[in-house]
């Protein structure tokens, strides 16, 4: 509806006027929202912020209920950052070889340092149907959502967009996920869609979409 579309283009859009290096950026396109199933759907807000003060929305919703479609109108209509969920890094790559990335900073990291495995160990996944040992698929979910955060620490004022960032990821890295969360919520608008730990996120956003 006309209200939830300046709902979210006054809380989560910015004007943008520089590029953005990480991944996918778009300029913003005029056109009117369409009407997904989600913006049909409720949205519950906690006390309005201040217009400089940077917001976290949490969308949940049962599979076919169109958090996806949301997304990709969010990404058509507004420069973001856009994270989709099938996004990997390929899965040959030495973790320890990313440029511009610290291993170090990531929450199971010292396994394979004790291990000694650190300079060795691959992303791992499957590329063109062949699979990769390397991390495991919360572990790769982890690296992405680290590397978005340290690749956006330098930057101001960016819409972040999180499709299923944390799918695989157990229970005992969601004290990591928050602090994460809690400090680019300083410095960005962060949209995430999420069928994980939705009850640590839902109480931690400022918005929630259901």
């Amino acid at each position: 509806t006309q209200s939830q579309s300046a709902f979210f283009s006054v809380t989560l859009c910015r004007a943008q006027e520089q590029r953005y290096p990480l991944l996918y950026s778009k300029p913003p396109i005029q056109q009117d929202w369409p009407a997904t199933p989600l913006l049909l759907a409720s949205t519950k807000s906690k006390t309005p912020k201040r217009a400089h003060e940077m917001t976290l929305t949490v969308c949940v919703g049962a599979s076919g209920s169109g958090k996806t479609t949301f997304l990709n109108d969010v990404h058509k209509s507004h420069k973001c950052t856009y994270i989709r969920q099938y996004h990997n890094l390929r899965p040959y790559i030495a973790v320890s070889s990313i440029p511009n990335f610290d291993p170090n900073k990531l929450p199971y990291w010292d396994i394979y340092v004790k291990e000694k495995k650190d300079a060795k160990i691959i992303v791992g996944g499957t590329l063109a149907g062949q699979f990769m040992a390397g991390l495991s698929g919360g572990q790769r979910k982890l690296l992405l959502f680290e590397l978005i955060v340290q690749r956006t620490a330098d930057q101001r004022n960016l819409l972040i967009v999180l499709d299923e960032p944390f799918a695989g990821v157990t229970d005992d890295f969601v004290p990591f996920i928050v602090k994460r969360l809690e400090d680019m919520r300083k410095e960005h608008n962060i949209l995430l869609v999420t069928n994980d730990h939705v009850d640590v996120l839902k109480k931690m956003a400022d918005n929630t979409v259901t």
